[in-house]
């Protein structure tokens, strides 16, 4: 019988072997006369009559043609390639030939769980529990010029929509490295954007954990979660990732994480990358049909929420750097663009400050306070002209005496949602919109383009 169920021809030998079967069975019994092992039981098991003392040569005559007939019925069913010991599977759960031959992750092949098998709820299922099939995660290979990968599914919405709503509060214009090391804005970029501390909620930690077990990067390499908000018109220019850390060397991937899908634009391109870059021209061809005029011809990655693209800025020698990781944030057509980015380094990025406290999260920029009651006697001493980044703020954290520094305005209350965002306008913090803000927090199927 053949692999799926053909039958096929038995080689030459197989007949041979066959009609040597027949010929040889009944030697055993004629030898062993009336001393043949089992007599009785295999007499039994032929249907006749177990022979008493003085009828050896009767049974044993009555066994060697039990013999032949089975031996002979061996044959048959060897020739013909049935198995009696074989039990036949219904039509319906026969297997059946593949369309056609794959090595997965050979050439950039896609690799997917079984349809059916439900999300485990600690590899991200969120509140939802199980996932339908296109829910299911797997990971497509895109290029090795850059090493480059997408997670499908990496998060659920409800996941993406809990990271979007611990990033607002403190999402402020983005900046760029200065020339002396200093976070400076610059319309090279021009997002919203914060860092959420690590460890500082309990989704912040299990997503750490998922991407790094996927990258095989232990989580402590990895920098606080960098959260981006993207607006029409707005983008990052092309720049690579390899920044030093003294203590923790360079980062050597990076992996972006996309909260919200825009309508039109927003992609993660490789700009020195093309068409022959692609590991799977199945997979350019898909990706290539949604791309802008920004990311056309290129190694490129539309935002979809839930979807993970990692890519390494270092080559396999550990050392030098991998040039075609350049990138860009290709400006935003319409819609949205919220990401979340992780940067690994190849040393652990300031393990002393790993574990978080909730005693460091930084004061509302909405509502108008003081974090030091000394704050008043700091600003009548002139403190909030010679140290304007601890009282009023600086580029990642709002000040601590902005009220006594008179930077904001005390509202009515907490239902003053226009002087709430008064203050955070001033302090230059994002402010969304209604609708926008709905449908970060779930309400609304997607922002309105704007």
């Amino acid at each position: 019988m053949g692999r799926f169920g053909e039958r096929r021809p038995p080689p030459p030998l197989l007949h041979i072997a066959c009609i040597l079967l027949s010929a040889c069975c009944a030697w055993p019994g004629a030898l062993a006369g009336r001393h043949l092992p089992g007599a009785r039981a295999a007499a039994a098991g032929t249907g006749n009559a177990v022979p008493q003392a003085g009828g050896g040569a009767a049974y044993v005559t009555t066994h060697m043609r039990a013999r032949r007939r089975a031996a002979a019925a061996q044959c048959r069913d060897a020739i013909s390639g049935k198995n009696p010991h074989r039990r036949t599977l219904p039509a319906s759960r026969r297997a059946r030939p593949p369309a056609e031959e794959r090595l997965i992750g050979w050439r950039g092949e896609t690799h997917r769980l079984p349809r059916g098998r439900a999300r485990n709820a600690s590899a991200g299922a969120g509140a939802g529990g199980g996932m339908r099939d296109d829910q299911l995660p797997w990971t497509e290979a895109l290029s090795w010029r850059p090493r480059a990968l997408v997670y499908h599914n990496v998060i659920s919405d409800a996941e993406a929509r809990r990271l979007m709503l611990l990033a607002v509060p403190t999402m402020k214009r983005s900046t760029v490295v200065g020339a002396n090391g200093s976070s400076v804005e610059d319309n090279y970029r021009t997002s919203y954007g914060t860092f959420v501390r690590r460890n500082s909620d309990p989704l912040v930690t299990a997503l750490a954990a998922r991407i790094a077990a996927w990258v095989g990067v232990d989580p402590r390499h990895a920098e606080d979660l960098q959260v981006l908000r993207y607006g029409v018109g707005q983008y990052y220019h092309q720049h690579m990732d390899v920044l030093q850390n003294d203590q923790a060397g360079p980062r050597v991937a990076t992996v972006l994480v996309y909260f919200m899908t825009p309508e039109e634009g927003g992609e993660t391109s490789f700009p020195s990358t093309g068409p022959a870059d692609w590991l799977d021209p199945a997979a350019r061809e898909r990706f290539s049909s949604e791309l802008s005029a920004c990311a056309k011809g290129h190694v490129a990655v539309k935002p979809r929420r839930g979807d993970a693209l990692a890519f390494w800025s270092i080559q396999p020698d550990g050392r030098s750097q991998d040039g075609a990781s350049m990138h860009e944030g290709c400006p935003v057509v319409r819609g949205v663009k919220w990401t979340g980015t992780l940067w690994f380094h190849a040393k652990p990025f300031r393990p002393e400050s790993y574990a978080y406290s909730p005693d460091e999260a930084p004061p509302d920029p909405g509502t108008c306070s003081d974090s030091d009651k000394r704050c008043g006697t700091w600003a009548a001493a002139g403190e909030c002209e010679r140290n304007p980044n601890y009282m009023l703020g600086g580029a990642s954290d709002p000040g601590m005496c902005r009220r006594s520094c008179k930077a904001c305005v005390a509202c009515a209350g907490p239902e003053d949602r226009a002087c709430y965002d008064e203050n955070r306008r001033r302090a230059g913090y994002l402010v969304l919109n209604a609708a926008e803000l709905e449908a970060v927090r779930g309400d609304a199927a997607a922002p309105p383009a704007r």
